[in-house]
């Protein structure tokens, strides 16, 4: 790897170490990655217990419009195997196709292509399997349109020295969360009375399948956690005058916090004689994951990307110096220089410096 992306590869190793949940710790390791091996976007393929397909992430939306027909058509069949093996086999081996310039013309005479590629305009992949112990727990994916060049051996070499480091993020133990960010994303779900889910944006089914640990990519539209359905039954009860919890359910994992709160619209929708819940989540990521990723768009170092999240978790410099193994006078130094770096005079500056990341209500 050339030094231009040496601290991008610091920067994935980082995000690999960080023990989070995997579903928010892959989309900005998929987006950095991409950077170093020249990709114009990127997917990311989640491996169950079994070595079969758990779950996947797409930088590009419209691959989920095809998700179906592969799975039907080409996933774990015959027609997989024109990249020289089938999903579930790769797993096992801890090795996928690699570069698909390897394969050639099976590639662009098989029914995959029509399948899947076509639609999404690729024309050249590549591919790494997050590897340990002999098996993979994952695979990333790179791709190029017609008209690019295909990737090359650097592009490989590249990318398969984070093998170990994405298969890490997979399996490593889950650290604890007790900070989150103050800035998040979120959407609305619609519900009628009875229960029934009428209408939900991509935000808010991606942050329930987060909330209640699922695939985000194959959880079926009318599939409710009972956690939610209680929720909104809560608040047709209150709505006829009965006793119920308020109508709000917050939830805390690996992923970072979600907060679930149930209304009423203002206006019945599509039938005047039903009642129409809307339901707004927010999902506010992990403290550690948003310093992380802010920090590195900075311009800041490793070490000064961990100073941070010290600092904003509320540490003092005697906290900082045993965690970092060196004296305080030594954190107090690098505490003035990377408040230098941000134009900043102090630890309230470098909220202000990160606004996603100043103590809010979502605090532990």
């Amino acid at each position: 790897m050339n030094g231009k992306h040496a601290a991008l590869g610091a920067h994935v190793r980082r995000l690999c170490s960080s023990g989070l949940d995997p579903k928010v710790v892959i989309p900005p390791v998929v987006a950095a990655l991409r950077e170093i091996a020249q990709g114009e976007w990127g997917m990311f393929y989640f491996a169950d217990e079994h070595c079969d397909l758990d779950d996947l992430y797409s930088e590009n939306p419209a691959a989920f419009d095809v998700l179906p027909a592969y799975m039907e058509e080409i996933h774990n069949a015959p027609a997989q195997e024109a990249m020289g093996v089938q999903f579930t086999a790769a797993m096992r081996r801890g090795r996928g196709f690699g570069n698909s310039a390897h394969w050639g013309r099976p590639v662009y005479e098989g029914p995959g292509y029509d399948c899947t590629w076509r639609p999404l305009q690729i024309h050249y992949a590549l591919e790494q399997t997050a590897t340990f112990g002999g098996r993979g727990f994952g695979s990333i994916e790179f791709l190029r349109p017609r008209g690019s060049r295909p990737f090359d051996e650097r592009n490989e070499a590249d990318l398969a020295l984070f093998s170990h480091h994405l298969a890490h993020a997979l399996t490593a133990p889950g650290a604890p969360v007790q900070r989150y960010s103050a800035r998040g994303v979120s959407g609305v779900l619609v519900f009628d009375g009875a229960g029934q889910l009428l209408l939900s944006s991509p935000e808010a089914r991606r942050c329930v399948a987060l909330a209640d640990g699922q695939s985000a990519a194959f959880s079926r539209g009318d599939l409710v956690p009972v956690w939610l359905r209680a929720l909104v039954a809560g608040f047709v009860r209150l709505w006829h005058g009965q006793d119920a919890s308020p109508c709000r359910i917050t939830r805390r994992n690996r992923a970072g916090v979600f907060r679930f709160r149930a209304y009423r619209f203002n206006e019945a929708m599509l039938d005047h004689d039903r009642l129409a819940i809307a339901v707004h989540v927010e999902h506010h990521a992990p403290l550690a994951l948003e310093v992380e990723t802010l920090g590195y768009r900075f311009g800041l170092s490793a070490r000064q990307r961990q100073l941070c999240s010290d600092l904003l978790e509320g540490l003092n410099y005697a906290q900082i110096a045993q965690r970092m193994s060196v004296s305080q006078s030594t954190v107090i130094d690098h505490a003035r220089e990377l408040y230098k770096r941000l134009e900043i005079h102090d630890r309230e500056g470098l909220e202000a410096s990160f606004p996603a990341l100043a103590r809010s209500e979502w605090n532990a």
